[in-house]
């Protein structure tokens, strides 16, 4: 098909991949409102790289799939993984293994860890699978609608474009300009990576692209679609417009093919849209409460009809023409049927066996308030994401919280604080802080250990916002009120607040209060509280003094052993800052 006013962002197409097919790695952005034809432009760049003897793979983020973690990443590379087999796939590695499905049936994944340095494994190890590609042929690695990507699809892209794959790969990324546009611009500075904001349609070319429409029903067409090449083509299937707005249209236009489609079919499409898109056409049955053979036949009409297409996947996957068809048809459908139908893909997922991640979409939308079964399962949504995309756990405890009951203000106040953590383990340090002072209201007036690791965490929230006067109040109250096994964490953490200030005369005083509570032959504590204490006479004057506590500092980080080093690795951290700062001894610090 010939793509009418796109002669710029072919060019810049066939530059790429020229430069790609000659071992170079380059990347394309394509970022354009709805329906201006980016995903025409992938499938061209498809096209093309095939004709040039080029590897190409192809993902597409699905709204419904935002909160799976490395969702896109999967659609674009499983299939490719699965034609390696078992023992080949195995040789890629735990942490591919622990993303890819198909590489997890032949490689044994490393149990997950919360934290930034875990993900930033995985995404090392995706970039490293498209890499091992690459070195068989030049490789085309076309991913679409990124502004439905899973945050950790998201952060798996924004690596591979500030460290490209080395090897000959192209990466043609489409989205439109909303999160994550800033974020994908911001890490595609480098002068040769292609920037593409397709613009509407000419007049005259939307007219050409309307074809066969007779006048005056082409002019009008032209005129209420604006140049957007997909409601053109919406429009002119549906053979008449809307009231102008352009989003409305489009929905009419849908909603008369739809009204055209035999019964059946209409609903299992009403199923299809709440199952997914790309959808199975088994999940759409059950969600449109049909039996299979029946639904067989309907996916069969709605093929014809054009509405959906045999997904790349193959097998029983199926994907709307466009991702805005399947949203009007969802939006179509009765809200309490589609609550209905959520819940009984909810009922087929479980039969199936799916995880709580692939069943918490569903349940979010079809659970009642009180539901203690649906808030487990949202919850162990949360706790599967936790580790490779924190802001989806955040999401899925915010959606276990709506449906916890109210009076049950200890489960609230455990979802808020999980929720608070995921937060800030995504780097939202804003609402982690006001999600931990929910937490706190939450609980039961009193001293207990719950308390005291919020007020904690809520003080570390506060330290990275620059709140330290914030923070120095919270754990001065916290060591009035805490038991004396509490005592020397609380004041080592205070402490560390007044190293941060420089502030010599608080430092000194604290340091010497926490070093008196030390416990028992706990050395990286007595290491880092003798730090502290050098840091503080340094700041004096006193060098002697300074010199006397390092050297004790490090005496007894020598005596301790890796397992208590582990349970205290500021200690370290002290000590040898201290050591370069205070004494210039950088041998020691290095250490």
């Amino acid at each position: 098909m010939r793509l009418l006013d796109r002669a710029a962002e072919l060019e810049a197409l066939d530059r790429t991949l020229a430069a790609v097919r000659a071992g170079g790695s380059r990347a394309v952005l394509v970022i354009a409102e709805p329906g201006l034809g980016k995903s025409a432009l992938l499938a061209e760049a498809a096209r093309r790289a095939e004709a040039r003897g080029m590897r190409v793979l192809l993902g597409r983020a699905a709204e419904h799939e935002r909160e799976v973690p490395f969702a896109l990443a999967v659609d674009a590379l499983d299939r490719c993984a699965a034609e390696l087999g078992p023992a080949r796939a195995a040789s890629l590695g735990p942490d591919l293994a622990a993303v890819l499905p198909s590489v997890a049936a032949g490689a044994a994944a490393p149990a997950p860890t919360a934290g930034p340095a875990e993900r930033h494994r995985f995404h090392r190890a995706l970039a490293a699978f498209v890499e091992h590609l690459a070195r068989e042929r030049p490789l085309a690695l076309l991913l679409d609608d990124l502004h439905w990507a899973d945050d950790a699809s998201v952060e798996w892209v924004l690596h591979m474009l500030r460290r490209p794959p080395r090897g000959p790969v192209a990466l043609v990324l489409a989205l439109r300009p909303v999160d994550p546009a800033d974020a994908l611009l911001a890490a595609a500075r480098d002068p040769s990576v292609e920037h593409l904001r397709p613009a509407p349609l000419s007049g005259a070319a939307a007219r050409e692209l309307l074809g066969e429409v007779p006048e005056p029903e082409r002019a009008r067409i032209a005129a209420e679609a604006e140049g957007n090449p997909l409601f053109l083509g919406q429009l002119a299937r549906a053979g008449r417009t809307g009231d102008g707005s352009l989003p409305p249209t489009l929905r009419a236009a849908v909603a008369q093919e739809v009204a055209a489609l035999p019964a059946a079919a209409r609903r299992v499409l009403e199923g299809a849209a709440v199952a997914g898109d790309p959808f199975d056409a088994g999940l759409a049955a059950s969600a449109a409460d049909v039996a299979p053979g029946a639904a067989a036949d309907a996916v069969d009409a709605l093929v014809a009809a054009g509405l959906v297409r045999p997904s790349p996947g193959g097998g029983a996957a199926f994907a709307f023409r466009h991702p805005l068809v399947r949203r009007a048809v969802y939006d179509g459908a009765p809200p309490a049927w589609r609550s209905a139908a959520h819940e009984r893909a909810v009922a087929a997922l479980a039969e199936r066996g799916a995880g709580p991640v692939a069943r918490a979409h569903h349940v979010e939308r079809s659970a009642r308030p009180g539901d203690a079964a649906a808030v487990a399962l949202l919850a162990a949504a949360g706790e599967r994401s936790a580790d490779t995309a924190p802001g989806a756990a955040a999401h899925w405890y915010r959606a276990a919280l709506r449906l916890a009951p109210e009076q049950d203000a200890a489960r609230r106040a455990e979802l808020t604080a999980l929720r608070a953590l995921a937060l800030g383990q995504a780097g939202r340090d804003v609402e982690s802080h006001a999600a931990l002072l929910e937490a706190l209201e939450l609980l039961e007036p009193g001293p207990s250990p719950e308390r005291l690791a919020l007020e904690i965490a809520c003080a570390e929230a506060e330290q990275l916002l620059g709140r330290v006067a914030d923070a120095r109040a919270r754990l001065t109250a916290a060591i009035a009120r805490a038991a004396p096994g509490e005592r020397p964490r609380l004041l080592l953490r205070l402490a560390g607040l007044a190293f941060q200030a420089r502030d010599p005369g608080e430092l000194a005083a604290v340091a010497a209060e926490a070093r008196a509570a030390a416990p028992a032959g706990d050395e990286p504590y007595a290491a880092a509280t003798d730090a502290l204490g050098a840091f503080a006479a340094f700041l004096s004057g006193d060098g002697d003094g300074a010199r006397s506590q390092l050297d004790r500092a490090l005496a007894a980080l020598g005596r301790a052993g890796d397992a208590a080093l582990g349970a205290l690795p500021e200690a370290c951290l002290y000590v040898g800052m201290v050591a370069m700062t205070a004494a210039e001894r950088a041998r020691d610090a290095e250490a």
